[in-house]
Order: C-alpha cells, then sequence, then structure tokens
C-alpha cells in the first residue's frame, strides 16, 4: 500500500474565522453574573428583619452582629452566613421529600398548650387539633 504526497505549493493557507454567537443559555449566565439582583448583597438587603435574625441567629452570630447590614460583615461572616443557608436549605429539603410540610402532620398528636397566665387571669390557649 503506497501514499501519494501532494505536491507542496507556496501558496499561503488563508484562514476564515466565522464568530460563533454564544448560546442563549450562556448568554443568561453571563448577564446574571453582572446583574446586582443575582448577588448575595441584593437578596440579603431585601430580607424581612425577621428573615435576617433567623439566617444571622442560624449562622452563630451575636446580638450585636445581627442588626449589621451586608456591607459590615467580615469575610468569615458572610461564609457562615453562606454554609448556614445551605444548610437550611437542606432541612427544608428533607422536610419536602418527606411530604411533612404540611401543618396538620405538625400539630397531629402534640401536647395541649398550657394556659398562658396575665396579671392572674387565665388567657384561653389557641384552639388544638384532636386527633
Amino acid at each position: 500500500m503506497s501514499v501519494q504526497k501532494a505536491p507542496i505549493s507556496n501558496t499561503k493557507l488563508q484562514l476564515q474565522v466565522h464568530e460563533n454567537p454564544a448560546p442563549a443559555g450562556l448568554l443568561e449566565i453571563r448577564k446574571m453574573f453582572g446583574d446586582s439582583k443575582h448577588m448575595p448583597e441584593f437578596v440579603y438587603s431585601n430580607l424581612s428583619e425577621k428573615e435576617r435574625t433567623a439566617l444571622c441567629f442560624s449562622a452563630g452570630f451575636k446580638r450585636i452582629d445581627i442588626g449589621k447590614d451586608w456591607g459590615e460583615f467580615t469575610a468569615d461572616q458572610r461564609q457562615a452566613l453562606r454554609k448556614s443557608l445551605m444548610l437550611l436549605n437542606s432541612v427544608v429539603m428533607a422536610f419536602m421529600k418527606a411530604n411533612a410540610l404540611d401543618p396538620y402532620k405538625w400539630l397531629q398528636g402534640a401536647k395541649p398548650n398550657e394556659p398562658k397566665y396575665h396579671d392572674g387571669n387565665v388567657v384561653a390557649p389557641i384552639a388544638q387539633l384532636h386527633s
């Protein structure tokens, strides 16, 4: 079996470069990185005070740190917030996977509320769900 070689010429090869447009999904991802709405600071700043407090408490912050704005957190504190959020997410996902978030399921078999006293008077307890 013999292979024939093509003659070598002095003609320069010209390459045509065609710009391939980026896929639409990739363009969307690029936009997300530049959009402030997709940054932790924006999301944190738009949480309610109760949500921020719960997240900071879960991250193990001291009371003095709970009222801070995003820009006042150190890199370690921001990382603690992220880890806390991921932990809370895994807890929620576990309950969702078990289909155990129905309020009825949470009250089923619970002990009755203790009566609350206010200035010596009994305040009626919250209505109980009877099983």
